[in-house]
C-alpha cells in the first residue's frame, strides 16, 4: 500500500514542476549573497540632519554635455568647455553660538546643512566638426541652452580644425 502515496506524490511533483522550480530558484537567490558591499561605510556621512556633500564636477558635466552633443546629427567630434561664476557651496544651519552641529556617534560631530548652492554657468564654448552648418550650430546652441540655462549670447559654437 505504500506504493500508492509515492505514485501520487510523483504525479503532483510532475504536475507542478515549473512552480516548484521557480520557488527553488527564488530560495537560492535569497540565500546566496550576490555582489556584496563594495563600498565600505564611511564615517561622518549620512546623518539624519545633514545632507551629503555636493556631487558637482565641472569635468564630468563637460563630458556629459559632450556625449549628448555628439549624438546630434551632423555634429561629429565635439569638445565642450564650460566656465562658472563661482564654486559650489553649502548653507549651514545657524544657532545662537554659530553653526549647528549634530553628534554622529563615536564623538564625531558634523555641521547641519540646510542646502547646497550649486554654481551658475558663466559661458560655454563648443568646438565641433559640423559647426560650419547653421542647422548644426542652432541645434548645438539649443542643447547647451537647455543643459546649462545660459542664453544664446553666452554660447560659442566654433568649427573644429
Amino acid at each position: 500500500m505504500e506504493t500508492k502515496p509515492k505514485i501520487d506524490l510523483l504525479k503532483i511533483l510532475l504536475k507542478y514542476k515549473y512552480v516548484l522550480l521557480v520557488l527553488l530558484l527564488g530560495l537560492i537567490l535569497i540565500l546566496v549573497p550576490i555582489g556584496g558591499n563594495k563600498n565600505p561605510p564611511q564615517e561622518a556621512q549620512g546623518s539624519a540632519g545633514a545632507l551629503g556633500p555636493p556631487e558637482f564636477s565641472l569635468a564630468s558635466e563637460e563630458e556629459r554635455l559632450s556625449a549628448a552633443l555628439g549624438d546630434i546629427a551632423g555634429v561629429g567630434q565635439v569638445r565642450v568647455l564650460l566656465s562658472l561664476k563661482s564654486s559650489a557651496s553649502r548653507v549651514l544651519a545657524e544657532g545662537k553660538d554659530g553653526a549647528l552641529v549634530v553628534n554622529e556617534g563615536s564623538g564625531v560631530q558634523a555641521p547641519v546643512d540646510v542646502t547646497y548652492v550649486y554654481p551658475e554657468y558663466l559661458g560655454a564654448t563648443v568646438v565641433c566638426a559640423g559647426a560650419d552648418s547653421p542647422a548644426v550650430r542652432l541645434a548645438v546652441t539649443q542643447a547647451v541652452e537647455a543643459f546649462t540655462g545660459l542664453g544664446a549670447d553666452k554660447i560659442s559654437v566654433i568649427k573644429m580644425k
